[in-house]
């Protein structure tokens, strides 16, 4: 079984998907931190050699790997990698796909302590960051609200996310299937 949390950066997918995996005993993969280790370099490195275009093609890569792996595993992606409907849907049909859904407001707060390690953010403040931040949410909607379960995680702790993650898991039927 594979499950999937989708989300804009710093909406709490790393930190919930391993959480969630501790509790589930499943293993956990940051594909940010899959990139890094395979790459053998940093995802600024990266973005700042090669561009996010090339990036992209490298999340897409090391997700086909993923695909292929056997066992219970929960995959936290960055908040830009799904940007295609096919790529949706391979996601989609290997598991589950869960948004972790953070208000503006929130994402700037937990983005204010670690923007400049976001290299989308790095040259950004103020009101351009608020745009930014709106547009590109505005821009991933389209992916992100076709998941499984999309969580508005403003009000909740993580003890409430993780039951309701859980909850939908054991109530959901992991056939793979179109979507």
């Amino acid at each position: 079984m594979q499950i999937y949390f989708t989300g804009f950066m710093a909406s709490g997918k790393s930190t919930i998907g391993l959480s969630l995996a501790e509790k589930m005993n499943f293993n956990f993969i940051d594909l940010d931190n899959y990139i890094e280790l395979k790459e053998n370099k940093s995802i600024n490195e990266i973005f700042l050699k090669q561009g996010e275009s090339f990036f992209r093609k490298l999340e897409s890569q090391y997700l086909q790997d993923i695909f292929k792996m056997n066992g219970n595993i929960i995959v936290a992606l960055g908040g830009g990698t799904i940007n295609s409907i096919e790529l949706l849907k391979k996601i989609k049909n290997q598991g589950c796909l869960f948004h972790l859904k953070a208000s503006l407001k929130m994402i700037k707060n937990r983005l204010s302590k670690e923007r400049f390690s976001r290299p989308l953010l790095s040259n950004l403040s103020g009101k351009k960051l608020d745009l930014f931040i709106n547009n590109k949410i505005k821009e991933r909607n389209k992916f992100y609200l076709k998941s499984d379960l999309i969580i508005d995680s403003d009000n909740l702790s993580v003890f409430e996310i993780l039951k309701i993650c859980e909850s939908f898991v054991i109530n959901y039927n992991f056939v793979s299937h179109e979507k």
